[in-house]
């Protein structure tokens, strides 16, 4: 089979590396087979994952007419991909299907930009072959690059911007090309942004002082800004939903490094060559002092950091698979011309890999460790894969499309879930989704998730405040008075008329954070309360291991006492008796508005009680309080609460 994209051309595409170095008509036959093997990889490989579908079902609903909805009676931004929808929305129109156009569109996508690696980037034969080996030996690169996401679209404005930027590298032409592809790959992705900021640094310096330029490179955002100047108008909202349901988590930095820290320990364990390649081509470019490959690894360098702050992702690799393309381009590019006949090891590499796919066991997988909460997604959905799709039968056959159908044959119904992919796609437009995880829920997404010391990139779990599901099918029935307030704000939002002038008031009052004391976060962050009277605390019932000396309330994880001062206290003083080996939150309120929040951290080592003594300041006892709050947030998972006393 002959692979056009993919085929070798000397005189256009390589630097001539003369008869004593390579064996031109050798390569261009492993070039043509390795192309071959990348393509039969990818067929072998192709999938559709859950989180896909969550894209697809906006895509549905646009067509079938209720907007660029997810739920239809809201408009919801639970898609952070708003290029790819498109394209997947245009596609559906021709093919009237997801399953199988997904992957055909993103193997043609993905083949593309291997051909723009072998024939444009990699500058002899041997280095080409170095390229097909590093990207189709990598987990990650395979795996996403068929699964129903934006990475293939990702990738293709990665090498099409690293393409134009190498050729005027030491000039200021096409500034409004690169800065368009930019704009593009934000359109796909915001976050990629990061992938090319150092290498977009660069241009805006060069250009400084070149109102002409600048304007050129500034003119090459507008696809970004248009799109932002409609989802404040549409959805209410600069950014996805799912960007406020992951963000605003209140989980520490330090806690999110670590989880993002095993997250890259994972992708050693499942994909070994996606991070040594990564590593192996920064240390390259710098070694070597390739300087106009420099910004590239910056890049590299600043998107590992940003996935490691954030705590990784679910999904084992999904974030390393644009890096890897990076990667892939730098040793192609920086690793010095190989001696005769050595490209033949890398081809052969890639010929035992096509080989190896297409065994029936495929890529070594694993199911989910339960210890960090990443999973091999391809090995769990095996059921949506194009290997496993059999004729006559509606495809995917997972168990979440099956459950999916089946509410739909109950529709209208409203249910709630934190799977939301394949079952609310199948469940259809009558099937209302309440998602727990808050990706594709206005009110939950902007609620904390519950406090949990094991939690899981991705999947913060919200607690359903009292009242919501009747909310969802009708009039706001929320108990809590203030969120009821705040909810009313946010219906307008996603539901009123876009031009309402009251919408308008508030979307900005939501967007400049004015209903944000509506929402009292620790209440719902530790939704397993235990109310008490000051005065009846410390003679509640005992429940404390034998030996120690004060009486305590046993608190679950997640959970919190509340202690109700029956009026406005002015004490200065409060002391909170609680157990050694863990850490807890004291939090003072007022009206149900938070003046004071402290951190009781843990004696290590220490079994018991401990008394913290905390002196407040003279504003917080001036004002007044009528709450004291304390919350476990971390320790060994058996937490006590003894005596809350105030005094001057």
């Amino acid at each position: 089979m002959r692979l056009p994209v993919l085929s070798y051309n000397a005189r256009m595409s390589y630097e001539t590396a003369g008869p004593d170095q390579e064996s031109v008509p050798l390569f261009r036959l492993l070039l043509l087979l390795g192309s071959a093997t990348c393509a039969v990889v990818l067929v072998h490989s192709a999938w559709v994952c859950d989180d896909a579908y969550i894209t697809f079902r906006t895509c549905w609903n646009f067509v079938e007419g209720s907007g660029l909805t997810w739920n239809v009676v809201e408009r919801v931004q639970a898609y952070s991909n708003p290029l790819w929808m498109f394209l997947m929305t245009a596609v559906y129109v021709v093919t009237n299907e997801f399953f199988y156009s997904s992957m055909i569109v993103s193997i043609l996508l993905t083949l593309i930009v291997t051909g723009v690696v072998v024939r444009r980037l990699a500058p002899s034969p041997s280095s080409a072959l170095l390229a097909l080996v590093v990207l189709y030996c990598s987990k990650a690169f395979v795996t996403y690059s068929v699964s129903g996401l934006e990475n293939p679209l990702t990738h293709l404005f990665l090498a099409v911007f690293v393409l134009v930027y190498l050729r005027t590298v030491r000039s200021n032409r096409h500034g409004f090309l690169l800065a368009f592809i930019v704009s593009l790959s934000m359109l796909n992705r915001l976050d990629t942004l990061l992938l090319f900021l150092p290498a977009l640094s660069i241009l805006a310096w060069r250009v400084r002082r070149s109102p002409r330029g600048a304007g050129w490179l500034l003119a090459g955002f507008v696809p970004i800004v248009l799109w932002e100047a409609f989802s404040i108008i549409y959805y209410g909202f600069p950014f996805p939903n799912t960007a406020y349901a992951k963000l605003a988590t209140g989980i520490p930095l330090g806690e999110r490094t670590a989880q993002g820290v095993i997250y890259l320990i994972d992708s050693v364990q499942r994909d070994p060559v996606s991070l040594a390649s990564i590593g192996t081509a920064i240390v390259l470019v710098f070694s070597a002092r390739r300087w106009e490959l420099l910004p590239f690894a910056g890049g590299v360098l600043l998107h590992l950091a940003y996935v490691v702050s954030m705590g990784g992702d679910f999904m084992s690799g999904r974030f390393l698979s644009a890096p890897l393309l990076l990667a892939a381009i730098l040793l192609a590019r920086g690793v010095p011309r190989l001696p005769r006949h050595w490209g033949i090891v890398p081809a052969a590499l890639v010929l035992l890999f096509g080989l190896f796919s297409l065994l029936p066991r495929g890529f070594p997988t694993g199911a989910q460790n339960i210890k960090t909460g990443i999973t091999d997604e391809r090995a769990y959905y095996s059921s949506s894969s194009l290997l496993g799709a059999q004729r006559n039968t509606p495809m995917p056959t997972h168990g979440y499309a099956l459950k999916g159908r089946e509410l739909a044959s109950q529709a209208p119904l409203v249910h709630v879930t934190g799977t939301v992919g394949l079952m609310g796609f199948f469940g259809g437009p009558d099937v209302h989704i309440v998602d727990q995880a808050g990706l594709a829920d206005p009110l939950l997404a902007r609620l904390p998730p519950v406090s949990r010391q094991a939690w899981r990139p991705g999947h913060f779990w919200r607690t359903l405040p009292d009242g919501y599901l009747e909310t969802v099918r009708g009039e706001n029935a929320l108990t809590d008075p203030d969120l009821a307030r705040y909810y009313d704000h946010l219906r307008l939002i996603t539901r009123g008329a876009l031009f309402d002038s009251n919408r308008w008031r508030a979307i900005r009052d939501m967007n400049l954070g004015r209903l944000d004391h509506l929402v009292d976060r620790s209440w719902y962050r530790f939704p397993d309360r235990e109310i008490v009277s000051l005065a009846s605390f410390a003679s509640r019932k005992d429940t404390t291991a034998p030996g120690d000396s004060v009486r305590t309330v046993r608190v679950k994880e997640g959970g919190m006492v509340v202690v109700d001062l029956d009026g406005i206290s002015n004490a200065s003083r409060v002391e909170v008796i609680t157990e050694r080996d863990d850490d807890y939150l004291l939090i003072l309120l007022r009206d149900r508005r938070e003046v004071a929040r402290l951190t009781l951290e843990r004696r290590a080592g220490l079994k018991g009680t401990e008394s913290h003594r905390i002196d407040l300041p003279e504003a917080v006892a001036a004002s007044g309080y009528d709450e004291v709050r304390v919350a476990p947030v971390r320790g060994n998972g058996q937490y006590g609460i003894g005596d809350v006393t105030l005094s001057e």
